[in-house]
Parts: structure tokens; sequence; C-alpha cells
């Protein structure tokens, strides 16, 4: 893994948007959107063997019910093995090699989880003012909540499209469009 900084901060992760783009002002449906769509892209760069394994580590960001739709396997959160296995008196060799490589990944994969979760949360911290998260912020210990539950927030408190921007939006999909152009130049209207 090549190393990256997030706003000074070493994250030892390589992501397609190192810094997501800043929200100016109170969030709003296409702000949440854009830094939605950022974190997607950011969380599916680092690879992960769970939730079926083609989506690195993007149900970190998503909603259980939205990851299901894409994966139909359920992300289950790695487990902190605790403490090195104690091994039975009468263990070979090759059983006590066997343990200490599922306990060794088993922790690899928990640190690499763990090192995702904070760096993504890092970015929401670094491009959405502390304002409009503060309300998930812990008195004493900070921003403990993942990633997940800050772009939830977002959306159920500040994404919602405002009647203005619907009607700009219904206005935009109504234009009459020209057969002669590219079909993408229509669903580019989409917001």
């Amino acid at each position: 893994m090549a190393f990256s900084t997030t706003k000074g901060t070493t994250t030892g992760l390589t992501f397609p948007h190192p810094d997501l783009t800043i929200i100016v002002g109170k969030p709003t449906y296409a702000t949440v959107r854009k830094l939605q769509k950022e974190l997607y892209a950011n969380a599916r760069t680092i690879p992960s063997t769970l939730g079926g394994g083609h989506n690195g580590h993007l149900a970190l960001v998503m909603t259980n019910a939205e990851y299901l739709v894409i994966s139909a396997v359920n992300y289950d959160e790695p487990v902190d093995p605790g403490a090195q296995p104690v091994h039975q008196a009468n263990a070979t060799a090759a059983q006590i090699t066997e343990a200490n490589r599922q306990y060794d990944a088993t922790l690899l994969q928990v640190s690499l989880h763990v090192s995702v979760v904070n760096a993504l949360r890092q970015q929401i911290l670094c491009a959405v003012d502390n304002k409009y998260l503060m309300a998930l912020e812990h008195p004493d210990l900070g921003y403990m909540v993942n990633p997940r539950e800050m772009l939830v927030h977002l959306r159920t408190t500040y994404g919602d499209m405002p009647p203005l921007e619907i009607e700009m939006n219904r206005a935009t999909l109504s234009a009459p469009w020209n057969p002669d152009n590219e079909i993408e130049d229509l669903w580019k209207r989409i917001i």
C-alpha cells in the first residue's frame, strides 16, 4: 500500500479521491451526493474479502440494505481476535503454525478495516464543516461513529432536494433533446 496524505494526516491508503470535494456552507442534496460518490469510490478501492470480496470496503459507507442490493452477500465486520491463542499442550507444529497463521490473518483484516474506517471518517471531517456533524460528536471522545453513520446523517438531515431544485431538475429534463445528439448528453441532465 502506498502512503498518501489527507489534510496532513498519513492514512497509509491510496484513494482515487485523496481529498474529498469540500462542502462550502450548509450541505445540499447535490453536495452530499457528490461527497457520497467520492466516498463510494474510495471505499471500493481498498480490497477486502468480506461482503463477497468484489466491492472492497464499500459497506463501510453504505447501509446494509443498500449494500445487499449490489452484493447479495452481507458484509460482516471483522472482530478483533484478542490475544495470541494459547496452544494445547499436545498440539503439533503444523497445528500451531496454522492457528498462528489464522490469527495473524484475522488481525491484519481487522487492522485494515479500522484503518479504512478512520481514513474515511477523517476525509468526511475535512470536507464538511463541523457544525453540520457535531450532533454525532461524543462530548469527550470526539467522533466515534463510522463513516456510514456520518453519511446517513448528512443525507437525512441535509440531503433532501428542495422544491426549487426539483423544479429546476424537472425543467432540465423536460428541455428538448435532439436525437442526433448522443444519448449520454440526455443522461447527464439528471442530478
